[in-house]
């Protein structure tokens, strides 16, 4: 008997300390130790497997949760495969379900994807206004690069360190080798962050005015910066950002979990930070439907073969059990709306 197995990948992303790891090894146990209503009638069995290459690791998180500690945070992409088989009489179902785990502090730098560097700056000075223009007029009076550095880790320090979850470029809080600051010799606070791959390969935003000519400005000294940051830029979209996009797109379903309760707690200038930081990554992943169904196969053939996204999307408001009283999650949901 020949049965077709279909496979479903799903990627869980969102902000670092969502409870992105959480959700994942909840999700998997009842997809291991299913009740009997779960699957309405039919009966599940999942297959434990172990992959040899970013395998995200249920069992050591599962053991922590029921010690009553939480895992530790996602330090890289990380991958689950569980083979699935429903029965029901003599109908049966296989499915291969793929999870995909990714770094919460990564999400800051979606809207890099599909940007230049130029329309990267446009893009911060766009959402983030008035903060973007004072960190720009402080910006105009730095006589050096490196100046100019420490101008735009002040600018994070300052305006986000305190209560924001992410920070561009990612690698100020994570880099590429999973390292946090003041782990394994990185620099121990914002204000000394490597703000690029590495020293050498630094780049920051300016602000779209700073990329014009002003008389009062060296016009050499400036061409030669953002010649550099968008070289910079552009070598750290290839190392960081496009290797963890192609696998996101490669996804059927995308998992955004957000702790909204969290992020009110921090404060209405997180909540809109991590807003506008979340809207950028749904524009980049999830497929736009539409109407016109001649119009749709055209897109979906466009995304198979260029650039494909999720055709599903779930919005997960996790510790939602925090809200208390059962109308309250009315108020959660109007916010996940938002």
């Amino acid at each position: 008997e020949v049965f077709t197995v279909n496979r479903i990948r799903v990627a869980s992303i969102g902000s670092r300390r969502s409870g992105k790891t959480v959700f994942l090894t909840s999700l998997c146990s009842n997809l291991y130790y299913p009740n009997k209503n779960f699957c309405s009638g039919w009966l599940l069995r999942a297959e434990k497997t172990y992959e040899s290459e970013h395998p995200f690791r249920y069992d050591d998180a599962r053991d922590l949760l029921a010690h009553g500690q939480w895992p530790k945070r996602t330090t890289d992409w990380s991958f689950l495969r569980i083979p699935i088989t429903l029965t029901k009489g003599k109908e049966r179902k296989l499915f291969d379900l793929e999870f995909l785990d990714v770094p919460g502090e990564r999400v800051a730098d979606f809207p890099m994807i599909g940007n230049d560097y130029a329309e990267w700056c446009k893009w911060f000075d766009f959402e983030f206004g008035a903060k973007f223009k004072d960190y720009a007029k402080r910006l105009f009076s730095c006589k050096s690069k490196e100046d100019a550095f420490q101008t735009y880790r002040d600018f994070l320090a300052n305006e986000f360190a305190d209560h924001a979850l992410s920070l561009t470029p990612s690698v100020v809080l994570l880099d590429e080798n999973g390292r946090g600051l003041g782990e394994n010799g990185r620099p121990k606070t914002v204000k000394e962050a490597i703000l690029g791959v590495d020293a050498e390969h630094q780049f920051i935003p300016l602000p779209p005015s700073f990329l014009k000519p002003l008389e009062d400005f060296d016009e050499v000294e400036r061409k030669k910066w953002v010649k550099e940051f968008s070289i910079n830029y552009s070598h750290y979209k290839k190392r960081i950002v496009a290797p963890l996009a192609r696998r996101i797109r490669g996804a059927n379903v995308l998992l955004y979990l957000v702790d909204v309760i969290g992020l009110l707690q921090r404060g209405a200038d997180a909540y809109s930070s991590e807003l506008k930081f979340g809207e950028a990554a749904l524009e980049k992943f999830v497929r736009k439907e539409r109407r016109n169904p001649v119009l749709r196969a055209l897109k979906r053939t466009w995304d198979f073969f260029l650039d494909t996204k999720v055709d599903r999307f779930g919005l997960i408001a996790t510790q939602s059990d925090r809200v208390g009283r059962f109308e309250n999650r009315d108020k959660l949901k109007t916010l996940l709306r938002e």
